[in-house]
C-alpha cells in the first residue's frame, strides 16, 4: 500500500512493503518524475520518504521497489546496481500555493516537534536532501555516519524567489526521517554573494559536458565516416570506450578541483572568523608604484616561492597541469582575481575570477595550449595593486621514430612508414572492411599527456583528420577499394612526418596449368614401362592396348600474405588418374584336365598416379617459388576371371567359382631432393584355377577341391629407373 502527502514543494510517502533484505544499507529505492521527464531516485532505509525541491502545481508519477536479493550470478545489472521489485506506478501532485507553515518570518525561531530521534544510518551524498524545520536541504559534500553529520550544502529561500543559498554544519543530528533533530545551519554574510549557490552549477557543468561529448562523438563518428567509409561494431565499441575514458577524466578533473578549491575556501573561511575586523585592510595595500623588484613586497607564490612582476615561471607541460597561486603581501581577506593574458604584454585572454588570494585551476583548460602566457593577480583594493608574471610550459624534447600499419586480423601483417599493407579485395565477400590500427612511435616514450594536442597531427589522404589530433595511436575499418595514405607529423623542437599507405587489389579465381611440361613428359615415360610389363601377357592375350588416363588441375588465386604485408599469386593444382593396359580378355580352359571348363580372363594392368603442387609469388618478388609438391604412384596387376563349369555326363555334378590372377612387386615414388620419380616394377607368373567340389552318385571324387594352372615362363621386370621432372 502506498500513500502520498503532498505540499507545494515536497511530498511524504510510505508505503506498507516490508524489506526482502532487511540486512541490506539500502532496501528500499523510490523512482520518481514530472510527467513527461526523466527519472529520477533515492535509496533510503526506512519504508518512508520524503521528497524535496519539487515544483509547484505539477503531476508526478513514482513506483517504490524493493531490494529483491536474488541469489544467483545475475541478482545485478551490468551496471553493477541492486535488483528491485517495483510497485505499479502511482501519481500525486503538488499544490499551486506556498504553504503557510513554508513562510519564512525573520526573527521569529520555528516551533518544531519530532517525536522520532533515531539516528540516520544512511551516509549523506551529494545532492541528497534532508529537512531542517520547513526548508529542504540539498547536500554538496558532507562527511560523518550514524546519524551524525558535518559539510556543506544549500537551502531555497522561498520569499527570495527560491534562491539557493549556501550553509555549512557541522555536527548536526538527523533522524531516520532525515529531518534535523539537534545542531544547526549557519551561513555567513559575504557582499559578494560567493554563498549563493548558482543555480545548479555543478549539474550545469556535467550537463554541457554531455552535450559537449555527444557533439564530439557525433563529429568524431562523421569525420570517421567521411574519411574512412561505412564503420562496423567494432568502432562502435571503441568509440564507446573513448567516450568513457573521456567521461572518467571531466569527473575525476571536476572532483579535484572542486576538492582543492573547496579546501582553499574553507581555510580561507576559518581565517576570516578568526581575523578582528580592525585588521582587515591593512597598510600593506598601498600604491601601485611600489610594483617593482627591492621597492614592493607584492608577489604570486608558487610551490613556496616568490615570484614578482616580470619573473617567469617555468613548468613542465601537462594536459592538465593543476596549479596553486597565491597573491602575496596582502590582507587575507582582500579579493583576487587571477586572469590569464597573451604573452609579451598582450591582452585579456581568460577570466579565472575568483575573488580569493589563492587560487587553484587547471593552466591548460584556461589557456588553450598556449605555451607561453602571463598570469595577472588583482587585487581589489582603493588603490588596485596588481602582479602579472610569466609562465612558460616546457614541453619534453622527443622524436618520431615511426608510424606503422596493423592489420587487426594478423598481427604480424604490419607496414611501416614509406611502405604500403596489401588488403585483398575478396570476390565472396561483400562491403568487405579491415580493421587497421596506426601507431606513432616517439622516443623517448613519453606519454602523449606530456605532449600538447597542436602538437600530434594527422592526415588522411591530404585531409585533417581532426578529431584524432592530439593521439599516438586510432584504430578505424578501411572500406574495400579506398586505398589511404595515412600521415602523422610530431616531435619537439622539430616536427617530423612519416606516411604508411593502405592499398586494396582485386582477388580472382582463374583455371592455370600448374603442372609442369617436364611433370607431363615424366608421366608419358612411365607409360613406357607400363607398356613394357603388359607386353609380356601377349602370350595369353595380344589384344593390349596403352591409355594414358591422367587429367591435369590448376587454379590461380590472390591470397593476403601471412607473415607480411604484401599479398601472394598462388599457383595451385595437380593430376590424377592411370595408365593403363586395356585388354579384351580370352576364354580358357584346356589345362585345367576337365572335359568341359569355359573361364574368361582380363588381364589388368596399369599405373595410379596423383599429384598436388603450390607455387607461389610475392607481389614484390619476380618469380614463382614452390611451395609443396607431392606425387603418389602404385602399381595395379589382375587377372580377371569369370565363367561357366561343367561335364558332359549328366551324373556328375558341380559346384566351384574359377579364379585367376598375377603377381606383382617394386615400387615407383617420387624424391624432392632430386626432383626425380624413381623406382622398379615387375608382374609375372599369371595363374588360372577352379576352386569348389564334384561329386558322382553322391561322393566328392575331388578331394582337394582345387584345380589351379601357372603359367611360370610369364614374367618381367624393369631395371632401376630415374625420370628426371625438372
Amino acid at each position: 500500500m502506498l500513500t502520498a502527502m503532498t505540499e507545494s514543494t515536497s511530498a511524504q510517502l510510505r508505503w506498507s512493503a516490508q524489506a526482502m533484505m532487511p540486512n541490506q544499507e539500502y532496501p528500499y529505492k523510490i523512482m520518481y518524475r514530472e510527467k513527461g521527464k526523466s527519472w529520477k531516485s533515492q535509496k533510503v532505509s526506512m519504508p518512508y520518504a520524503k521528497l524535496t525541491n519539487l515544483k509547484r502545481g505539477r503531476t508526478y508519477i513514482y513506483k517504490v521497489g524493493v531490494a529483491c536479493g536474488l541469489e544467483t550470478a545475475y541478482s545485478s545489472s551490468v551496471f553493477g546496481e541492486e535488483s528491485y521489485m517495483y510497485s505499479t506506478e502511482q501519481e500525486f501532485t503538488t499544490t499551486e500555493q506556498i504553504d503557510e507553515k513554508s513562510q519564512v518570518q525573520c526573527g521569529v525561531k520555528p516551533e518544531i516537534r519530532i517525536k522520532n530521534t533515531n539516528p540516520l544510518q544512511d551516509n549523506l551524498y551529494p545532492n541528497t536532501t534532508f529537512t531542517a524545520g520547513d526548508f529542504p536541504v540539498t547536500v554538496l559534500n558532507a562527511t560523518g555516519n550514524n546519524g551524525v553529520y558535518s559539510g556543506e550544502g544549500y537551502v531555497k529561500v522561498p520569499y527570495l524567489q527560491d534562491t539557493k543559498i549556501k550553509v555549512v554544519f557541522n555536527g548536526i543530528k538527523l533522524n531516520t526521517e532525515r529531518q534535523l533533530i539537534d545542531g544547526k545551519l549557519v551561513t555567513t554574510y559575504d557582499e559578494t554573494e560567493s554563498n549563493v549557490v548558482e543555480v545548479s552549477k555543478e549539474m550545469n557543468g556535467l550537463k554541457e559536458f554531455a552535450e559537449e561529448l555527444k557533439r564530439e562523438i557525433a563529429k568524431k563518428k562523421e569525420e570517421t565516416i567521411a574519411l574512412f567509409g561505412e564503420q562496423d561494431e567494432n568502432f562502435d565499441k571503441s568509440l564507446e570506450e573513448w567516450a568513457k575514458e573521456k567521461e572518467r577524466e571531466y569527473t575525476e578533473t571536476a572532483k579535484k578541483e572542486s576538492e582543492i578549491n573547496t579546501s582553499v575556501a574553507v581555510e580561507d573561511n576559518e581565517v576570516k572568523q578568526t581575523e578582528s575586523p580592525s585588521n582587515l585592510q591593512k597598510s600593506k595595500e598601498t600604491t601601485p608604484e611600489n610594483n617593482k623588484k627591492g621597492d614592493v613586497t607584492y608577489y604570486i607564490k608558487h610551490k613556496n616561492k616568490k615570484y614578482y612582476t616580470g619573473d617567469k615561471i617555468k613548468l613542465p607541460y601537462k594536459r592538465k597541469m593543476l596549479e596553486t597561486f597565491e597573491m602575496g603581501d596582502v590582507a587575507d581577506t582582500t579579493k583576487v582575481n587571477f586572469n590569464i593574458y597573451y604573452p609579451n604584454g598582450g591582452g585579456l585572454k581568460t577570466i579565472i575570477a575568483g575573488f580569493e588570494k589563492k587560487k587553484t585551476f587547471f593552466i591548460e583548460k584556461h589557456s588553450e595550449e598556449l605555451l607561453k602566457l602571463d598570469i595577472y593577480a588583482f587585487a581589489k583594493v582603493p588603490d588596485s595593486i596588481g602582479v602579472r608574471i610569466e609562465i612558460d610550459k616546457e614541453v619534453k624534447k622527443f622524436d618520431l621514430t615511426e608510424l606503422k600499419a596493423i592489420d587487426l586480423r594478423n598481427g604480424n601483417r604490419v607496414a611501416k612508414s614509406g611502405e604500403t599493407l596489401y588488403y585483398v579485395n575478396f570476390p565472396s565477400i561483400e562491403k568487405e572492411r579491415r580493421d587497421t590500427q596506426f601507431i606513432a612511435e616517439i622516443k623517448p616514450n613519453i606519454p602523449k599527456e606530456e605532449i600538447p594536442v597542436s602538437f600530434i597531427n594527422w592526415t588522411v589522404n591530404s585531409k585533417e583528420f581532426e578529431t584524432n589530433q592530439g593521439e599516438l595511436d586510432f584504430k578505424t575499418s578501411i572500406n574495400e577499394k579506398q586505398d589511404k595514405k595515412i600521415t602523422v607529423k610530431t616531435g619537439n623542437p622539430t616536427k617530423m612526418s612519416k606516411s604508411v599507405q593502405i592499398k586494396w587489389v582485386d582477388g580472382y579465381n582463374i583455371s592455370v596449368e600448374v603442372v609442369s611440361p617436364a611433370v607431363q613428359n615424366a608421366l608419358r615415360k612411365l607409360s613406357e614401362y607400363v607398356n613394357r610389363i603388359g607386353s609380356v601377357l601377349n602370350k595369353l592375350d595380344n589384344t593390349g592396348k596403352l591409355e594414358f588416363n591422367i587429367s591435369f588441375q590448376g587454379e590461380e588465386f590472390l591470397e593476403e600474405d601471412k607473415a607480411t604485408r604484401f599479398y601472394n599469386v598462388v599457383r595451385k593444382g595437380g593430376f590424377s588418374g592411370g595408365i593403363n593396359l586395356a585388354f579384351n580378355g580370352f576364354t580358357y580352359g584346356a589345362d585345367l584336365k576337365l572335359a568341359k571348363a569355359k573361364i574368361y580372363l582380363k588381364p589388368i594392368i596399369g599405373l595410379i598416379a596423383s599429384g598436388q603442387m603450390q607455387y607461389e609469388k610475392r607481389n614484390d618478388k619476380k618469380g614463382f617459388i614452390e611451395k609443396g609438391f607431392a606425387m603418389n604412384f602404385g602399381l595395379q596387376a589382375d587377372l580377371q576371371a569369370g565363367g561357366d563349369l561343367g561335364l558332359d555326363l549328366g551324373v556328375v555334378n558341380i559346384s566351384a567359382n574359377p579364379y585367376a590372377g598375377i603377381s606383382s612387386w617394386g615400387n615407383i615414388k617420387y624424391s624432392n631432393i632430386n626432383k626425380s620419380i624413381e623406382g622398379e616394377i615387375g608382374i609375372g607368373k599369371p595363374y588360372v584355377g577352379i576352386r569348389g567340389e564334384m561329386t558322382l552318385g553322391g561322393y566328392n571324387i575331388i578331394p582337394s577341391g582345387d584345380f589351379k594352372y601357372i603359367w611360370d615362363n610369364i614374367k618381367y621386370e624393369t631395371s632401376p629407373f630415374k625420370i628426371y621432372v625438372k
